[in-house]
């Protein structure tokens, strides 16, 4: 009998949480600047990653490398995990403070790892994706915001767990 806690992907662990502990809280995010308090259960996460998932398939992102250049919370959860649903290449990066100078050190980090990455999309918040792909210097990246219109999830292959996940740069 295969043991039940074991999984061979994050995305089929939280599937298979899904489908078993649906109302099951998973994360709770605490209220940050005028963010209210938000809480999602295992259904609840995977609908959203998968939704990202349905998106980033939608662009060809299967393979390639994905900028996720959100803030720690619930956009970056649901970005971070719908890069692994889609089989897309994350790679998180907190972003710099584009009004802090073009020459800072963090600016000029950030468009060293996306000169790197060569990331096929950007997901960034919706004020600062285009800003953000100006300072990397790819004004013409493609971005995905959490304001695009949520599409029903669909039923998606889980990827494969030789597959590459991540790119943490350090």
């Amino acid at each position: 009998m295969p043991d039940p806690l074991h999984h061979a992907t994050l995305p089929h662990a939280l599937a298979a949480h899904a489908r078993t502990s649906p109302d099951r809280l998973l994360y709770r995010f605490l209220p940050t600047g005028d963010d209210p308090a938000a809480t999602w259960t295992f259904a609840d996460t995977d609908r959203r990653a998968r939704a990202v998932a349905q998106q980033l398939l939608q662009r060809s992102a299967r393979g390639r490398t994905v900028l996720i250049a959100h803030p720690a919370g619930p956009d970056f959860v649901a970005a971070f995990l719908g890069c692994l649903y889609a089989g897309a290449i994350a790679v998180p990066l907190l972003p710099p403070r584009l009004n802090a100078g073009p020459r800072r050190p963090a600016a000029e980090r950030f468009a060293a790892i996306v000169n790197s990455a060569q990331p096929a999309l950007l997901m960034a918040p919706a004020a600062a994706a285009a800003p953000l792909a100006h300072a990397a210097g790819r004004p013409d990246l493609p971005h995905l915001t959490p304001d695009t219109p949520d599409l029903q999830p669909a039923d998606l292959p889980l990827p494969d767990p030789t597959d590459l996940a991540c790119i943490q740069y350090t």
